[in-house]
């Protein structure tokens, strides 16, 4: 729990046997914006969910033993 503690940045205090752990939650860091993307197509998009669907359904049937022989 420490450990986990210290990685988020909070300030430990033990009294009478038990931990108390404060987050000081005013620094407030400026993440860099994101990159932009590049704009897709529809066939793009379309492209890359056909792909999706068709490697999901064939894990699926290979988890559940489709196309093995007997």
């Amino acid at each position: 729990m420490r450990a986990l503690a210290t990685k988020f940045g909070a300030q430990l205090t033990f009294r009478h046997g038990e931990s108390t752990g404060s987050i000081d939650l005013t620094e407030q860091h400026q993440a860099e914006p994101a990159p932009a993307l590049a704009p897709v197509t529809p066939v793009e998009a379309a492209r890359a969910i056909v792909d999706m669907n068709r490697a999901y359904w064939r894990m699926v049937m290979q988890m559940s033993g489709w196309g093995r022989a007997a």
